[in-house]
């Protein structure tokens, strides 16, 4: 049973979605300006995300003469910024580019850009490049509910201050492709496989290195063979992994017509 203040958030978040849906919907069919779609994500942060209006959210957040549209902070330590755009367009890279730039300097390791409709979290520690950890799109009729509460929930304060963000990375961390196909391709597992394959082949010779060949041309996947050291062919879009995708962004909805 999960805790009560994870229960208590949840059902914030399950209300706030319908609330906050039929504002979006408004938005998207007027066609609102950056600054007002930002107005509505701060609201967001506030109504469904848990977060004090007066004490945890700075607006024109100033980072080395720039500015981050909104920093998120709590006891006064800042927990990631949040990048806007009118509500309906298309998230590109140089939004998160901006974004990354801002959090690095400030050495934070989350950041999030949004729509208000869409709300996409990057992982930008240093050293490592973004990678996209979440896509919540609130007006998306077929992504799951249940999926886009526990979502919001890692972002929210009670989520994010509990460390749930960072747990479910760590999680998703173990079993990323790349990661797994590394360690398939370790010396540890050729050994195993390669006793494996000499029991029921016995009297043939086997080599690790020939093991390690044998997976990396025919099972492992084209885009993990390339990271491995093995060139392959292009793979298809549907097979890339989503935090490997960098322009193959959803198009925006389109507003209704009045």
């Amino acid at each position: 049973m999960p805790p009560q203040f994870e229960l208590k958030a949840k059902e914030r978040i399950r209300k706030g979605l319908l609330v906050y849906r039929e504002i979006l919907q408004h938005a998207l069919a007027r066609g609102v300006t950056e600054e007002d779609t930002s107005t509505i994500v701060q609201s967001i942060l506030v109504e469904v995300l848990g977060y004090d209006r007066f004490q945890e959210i700075s607006g024109q957040y100033a980072v080395k003469g720039r500015w981050a549209d909104w920093a998120v902070k709590v006891n006064d330590a800042t927990l990631f910024f949040v990048e806007v755009k009118p509500v309906g367009t298309k998230l590109r890279e140089r939004d998160l580019f901006q974004i990354v730039g801002y959090s690095r300097q400030q050495e934070l390791e989350w950041t999030v850009l949004t729509t208000g409709d869409v709300w996409e979290c990057f992982r930008v520690a240093t050293g490592h490049e973004p990678e996209e950890f979440l896509e919540i799109r609130l007006l998306d009729a077929s992504q799951d509910e249940a999926e886009i509460i526990e979502h919001l929930y890692l972002l929210s304060k009670e989520g994010f201050t509990k460390g749930a963000l960072q747990e479910h990375w760590g999680k998703d961390e173990c079993f990323r492709p790349e990661r797994l196909a590394a360690v398939l391709l370790s010396d540890d597992v050729l050994g195993t496989i390669r006793r494996v394959v000499h029991r029921e082949n016995p009297g043939r010779r086997i080599e690790v290195d020939d093991l390690r060949e044998a997976l990396l041309r025919g099972v492992i996947r084209g885009d993990l063979r390339d990271i491995n050291g093995v060139p392959a062919a292009a793979p298809a879009k549907s097979d890339i992994p989503k935090r490997q995708r960098k322009a193959s962004r959803p198009e925006p909805p389109v507003p209704p017509e009045e």
